[in-house]
């Protein structure tokens, strides 16, 4: 008793290795960025993304840091995280959801793929099964980053949690119907053009990468340890 008593007193050293690998990402990002934030935004972007001006959505006459795809994947992933750490309150979950719900969420990613792949087409050859539309490219992506999140939250948490209960993150189909409703809204407001939107969008995107490239490196670091 009086060593597990010692033990939860002191800092878990994976939670300072999450911490560590958090401020080794962002503080140098703010150092050596531009002080702009739209540039900065689309420079921390720019490691995923090829930005395609055809490819991007113009918003309050500017181009958003990520192209349209990799906008919604990546606001996508970063709303899945929070709806489901928040919203469902699935903060410490590490099971994966149940067999006909990552049917599911593999459906909305290979949408994202089979929209990818036209896309490509077009841009190869000029030949493609439908037109590709910036619309498209937008809810393909936010459907994939919905997966990711579904599929990197318990990940995360059964890699640095000491002891994860055995909860699914999403118990049911009621639980994917909230997180596809808020990327509907997510959708909505990237193609209202509102341009009080235009910040708040741009430095989402690049927390959106930020935040998936923590946890997947996270996980893979302890793994690997």
């Amino acid at each position: 008793m009086e060593n597990q008593t010692e033990a939860s007193a002191h800092p878990r050293w994976h939670l300072w290795l999450a911490i560590a690998l958090v401020c080794g990402t962002v503080i140098p990002l703010l150092i050596v960025t531009p002080s702009d934030s739209l540039e900065r935004a689309g420079l921390v972007c720019s490691a995923v993304c090829h930005r395609y001006a055809g490819h991007t959505i113009e918003f309050a006459g500017r181009l958003l840091p990520l192209c349209a795809r990799c906008t919604g994947t990546f606001l996508g992933s970063l709303l899945g995280i929070i709806g489901q750490v928040v919203l469902l309150g699935r903060r410490r979950a590490s099971s994966f959801p149940s067999t006909g719900i990552i049917a599911a969420l593999i459906g909305f990613s290979l949408l994202w793929a089979f929209d990818g792949l036209n896309s490509m087409l077009d841009l190869r050859s000029g030949v493609s099964l439908y037109a590709p539309r910036n619309e498209l490219r937008l809810v393909t992506g936010a459907l994939h980053g919905l997966t990711m999140s579904s599929l990197i939250l318990p990940l995360f948490n059964f890699a640095l949690l000491e002891d994860p209960p055995d909860e699914r993150a999403i118990r049911g189909w009621r639980d994917l119907g909230v997180l596809v409703l808020l990327n509907a809204g997510l959708v909505a407001l990237v193609l209202s053009d509102w341009p009080p939107l235009l910040y708040p969008l741009a430095l989402l995107s690049a927390a959106g990468v930020l935040t998936m490239l923590t946890l997947i490196n996270s996980v893979l670091v302890m793994m690997v340890a």
